[in-house]
């Protein structure tokens, strides 16, 4: 072996050591020793400092270089005290692939390939593969401080681990929580199919979609911050973005959640909102669909608060379209809004008021004081407290109000349903009318003031519809439906009691009584204080004036009455007692003078009138009849049954006389005419006279008609002669001869005129027995039929 030292050449043993251990030559071995003398490696150093240092220095270049091959291996160097470059040669070129920069940085590089990701640094582990032996285990890279006083601390480390039996590998994050050096714990780890636990090793969701789970033994957070100083009202202070891959491999905004400032910020003063946005179909923008504003309002379909301050927690919509809450709940369970004041989030306060709707009977219910109050079932009835709700009795939307005390109450000051206090009230109760579009029928209208309270049935405002017809019905029981008929008002005012309609008479009669099987059709009832009065009053249609009354005088002690008949006279509005009937049974009229007629008895037209006095065994005594089919057919009758007993009808009377020429109408003319009669019943009494002027008209006989009444024409029976008195006569005729004496004989055929006689032989007078300008007067009488 050839060694030069200080130039020159020499030849060694195979073997060469100097001062022992320092250098030696391993010439079998090929290997050199520097501080051992039995190297074991081609070049083995072994410092007793532990510090083994080579040092190739080139002062000109000032580069230091270790190189292994000049055509195959590794050369290290520095520059310069700059980095420390590890590279590698492929024949006669080298390439770094590692740099430690004077600074301690580690730099890898590998070769650039668009599109593709090449390996720069592997950490592997060495050993016998099993698919067993290296399960949640692998390769770390560990960071520290401080090395040469804690050469085992480690701060954090990164992981590498094999997850499962096969080729699937997870990411895992360990940090020191500061108890030891090496007390190290995993925090965050990215399993195989890329989800990233956080705080948990093993999955929350073993969804593949779960992409990010985490968890926290105080609960985790998430934490986003604007670093602006100068935040103003609409920044935006965070968000959450959700996207969507179309088709065409674009992602797409498809919905945000935002943190925004509501004002401007300050110090101590972060006003801010929170909104939530959605995109409809149709459209790849986001519209928002809830705001929480800084108030902690929440704002539902709208971004400005349009309720009133103290119901403004939640508002659904922006004054626009139809909007609407929907609480969704099982068919046989309830949905319910609550209203409560509990402080400790216990006891029925937390529902003193509710409502809630039940799915299995379909019915709604409203609470107070954390009980039901009012129901609304399945058939639309309305059920107001306990009893009706447990046993409703009204019909299909109906109202049902189980209450004792004031079960409705109605009426306010004006139509927008205030009740001021010490105002004027109005209230109607009413039915709905048979046209939908005319007002209702008015049920019950009441009208209250400071001094009086009125009730109207039926109508009484110009609001509602007046009703045609009011009925009342009772019962005999409790257990009785539909009832009777006992009292109706009709659509024309009349008062029917116990009946329905009208008769065919007087049916303007404001009251009508159908009496029941006793024959009673009314009773007045005085008040309970002694020696009292009843009365009925006729009065004006103004009621200020009272023109006739009758009224009962009871006395308490022997309930002795007397019925009273009162009128008042002309221009007084105080009735007096006309005629009482005292409790003997005895009729008393009264007058206030002489001259006022006592008593008159008329029927209208033809009917018949009647007053009859009888003893106690129905025995006439006295009977006044103006006609009718009794034994009396008009007149009075005294004493007595039988018509013997008749004073028939008296009448006075006046009527115009004619003188007839002939058996027609012919009459002459006249001067004057007068004429009077009295009947008697049957028989006529008349007085009569006339002068005609000029002659009388041709004729062969004669009459003196049109009288009163029509005479009876049986001249057998009633024939009689009554002699015609007068001056100017005609000559030779006048009253003092008999053969020349003119006579009325009454009887003759005709019923309204009689014919004129003369002569013992009473022949018809003829035209010439009249003189001109002659003058009547006669007087007789006849029987009429």
């Amino acid at each position: 072996m050839a060694v030069t030292i200080n130039g020159t050449t020499g030849i060694l043993a195979p073997d060469i050591g100097i001062d022992g251990t320092t250098l030696t030559v391993d010439a079998v071995n090929n290997r050199v020793g520097i501080g051992t003398s039995s190297p074991a490696t081609t070049l083995q150093i072994n410092e007793s400092s532990n510090e083994a240092t080579i040092s190739l220095v080139n002062a000109g270049a000032k580069k230091t270089a270790l190189q292994a091959s000049t055509s195959f291996g590794s050369i290290l160097y520095s520059y310069d005290s700059e980095p420390l470059i590890f590279s590698v040669s492929t024949g006669q070129s080298f390439s770094e692939k590692l740099r430690i920069t004077s600074g301690g940085k580690l730099i890898s590089q590998s070769t650039h390939s668009n599109g593709a990701v090449n390996e720069s640094l592997r950490i592997t582990t060495t050993g016998t593969y099993s698919s067993s032996n290296s399960l949640n285990s692998g390769p770390a890279i560990s960071f520290g401080q401080f090395h040469g006083d804690y050469p085992t601390w480690t701060t954090a480390q990164v992981v590498g681990i094999r997850k499962g039996n096969n080729w699937h590998g997870d990411l895992a994050f360990y940090t020191n929580n500061g108890s030891s050096e090496t007390d190290i714990s995993e925090k965050l780890r990215i399993d195989s199919s890329g989800r990233v636990l956080l705080g948990t090793t093993s999955l929350i969701d073993s969804s593949v979609a779960s992409n990010l789970q985490v968890a926290s033994d105080f609960g985790p957070r998430f934490n986003i911050a604007r670093s602006d100083t100068t935040t103003a009202v609409d920044n935006l202070i965070g968000a959450f973005d959700f996207y969507g891959n179309d088709s065409n491999g674009t992602y797409q905004n498809c919905a945000r959640i935002l943190a925004e400032a509501d004002l401007d910020h300050g110090t101590d003063d972060k006003p801010t909102r929170l909104t939530f946005y959605t995109t409809p179909d149709g459209s790849a923008t986001p519209t928002e669909r809830l705001r929480i504003n800084k108030d902690g309002v929440v704002l539902v379909g709208g971004t400005t608060v349009q309720g009133h301050g103290n119901m403004d927690d939640l508002q659904v919509g922006d004054a626009s379209g139809n909007r609407g809450i929907t609480i969704s709940s099982g068919t046989s369970n309830f949905g319910t809004v609550a209203f409560g004041d509990s402080a400790d989030g216990s006891g029925t306060d937390r529902y003193s008021g509710f409502v809630e709707y039940y799915h299995d009977d379909n019915s709604m219910r409203l609470g107070t004081v954390s009980s039901e109050r009012l129901r609304i079932d399945s058939n639309g009835r309305v059920l107001v407290g306990p009893g009706a709700i447990a046993t409703p009795k009204c019909g299909y939307a109906g109202i049902d109000i189980s209450n004792y005390d004031y079960a409705i109450v109605m009426g306010g000051n004006d139509g927008n349903g205030n009740r001021a206090n010490n105002a004027i009230k109005d209230g109607r109760f009413c039915g709905a009318h048979y046209t939908n579009a005319e007002e209702p029928v008015g049920i019950i209208r009441y009208s209250i003031g400071s001094t009086a309270s009125e009730i109207h049935m039926g109508g009484g405002s110009s609001l509602i519809n007046a009703a045609t017809q009011l009925s009342f019905y009772t019962a005999a029981n409790t257990t009785t439906t539909g009832g009777t008929e006992r009292l109706r008002i009709n659509s024309g005012g009349q008062v029917l009691i116990n009946d329905t309609s009208l008769g065919n008479s007087r049916t303007d009669a404001p009251l009508q009584i159908e009496t029941g099987g006793s024959g009673n059709a009314l009773n007045l009832r005085a008040r309970s204080s002694d020696d009292i009065y009843s009365y009925i009053n006729f009065q004006n249609n103004a009621a200020t004036q009272t023109a006739a009354e009758i009224y009962m005088l009871r006395s308490a002690t022997n309930n002795a009455g007397n019925l009273v008949f009162g009128t008042a006279n002309p221009n007084s509005s105080t009735p007096q007692k006309r005629m009482m009937i005292s409790s003997g049974g005895a009729t008393s009229l009264h007058v206030n003078s002489a001259s006022h007629e006592t008593f008159r008895f008329t029927t209208q037209a033809l009917n018949e009138a009647k007053l009859i006095m009888q003893d106690a065994s129905g025995n006439s005594d006295i009977v006044l009849n103006t006609g009718g089919t009794s034994w009396i057919t008009g007149g009075l009758g005294i004493g007595g049954n039988s018509s013997a007993n008749t004073i028939d009808e008296y009448e006075e009377g006046s009527y115009t006389p004619k003188i007839y020429a002939g058996t027609g109408t012919t009459e002459p003319s006249y001067n004057w005419r007068y004429g009077q009669y009295v009947r008697i019943g049957e028989v006529v009494h008349i007085w009569g006279t006339m002068g005609i002027s000029g002659s009388m008209p041709s004729c062969s006989e004669a009459y003196i008609g049109n009288l009163p009444y029509n005479q009876l024409f049986d001249s057998n029976n009633f024939f009689h002669y009554t002699q015609l008195h007068g001056y100017t006569w005609a000559s030779g005729y006048g009253d003092s001869g008999s053969e020349t004496r003119l006579f009325i004989q009454s009887a003759n055929g005709y019923g309204n005129k009689a014919l004129i006689v003369n002569g013992s032989s009473k022949n018809h007078i003829s035209n010439s027995m009249v003189g001109s300008g002659q003058r009547f007067t006669f007087q007789f009488s006849y029987v009429i039929g």
